[in-house]
């Protein structure tokens, strides 16, 4: 067997295949999977929102093992979530995000990243 063929079967959270395979959605609890994939088509939506989106993430980009050990308990991981789920009309460059979200319940992953936090919206 090849080296091609076993990075072949690995399959991380996020894989591109000449597409964005993100495999994560469907583990979510009943039709909950619709809000974050609304907020992914968002924040791909348009080239400046995901270049804000890209801004947002540099800090966490190498907290690769903090997010496996510590979740969104770790502060840089939670508030990188929190700006990226609020992406919306009072960020540069991403006019609309914010009412995609919202009509997909994006409202209720705020209320979940909060309650994760321990804080309340």
């Amino acid at each position: 067997m090849t080296l091609q063929y076993h990075l072949h079967t690995l399959f991380p959270p996020v894989r591109p295949q000449g597409y964005l395979e993100i495999r994560y959605l469907d583990a979510q609890p009943g039709v909950e999977w619709v809000a974050p994939a609304a907020v992914i088509a968002a924040l791909f939506s348009a080239k400046q929102i995901v270049d804000r989106a890209r801004e947002i993430v540099a800090p966490a980009a190498e907290l690769w093992q903090d997010a496996a050990d510590y979740g969104l308990n770790e502060p840089v991981l939670a508030a990188t979530a929190l700006r990226l789920l609020n992406l919306g009309p009072g960020e540069p460059g991403s006019a609309g995000a914010r009412t995609t979200r919202a009509d997909a319940g994006g409202r209720r992953d705020a209320r979940r990243l909060h309650s994760w936090k321990g804080t309340d919206q």
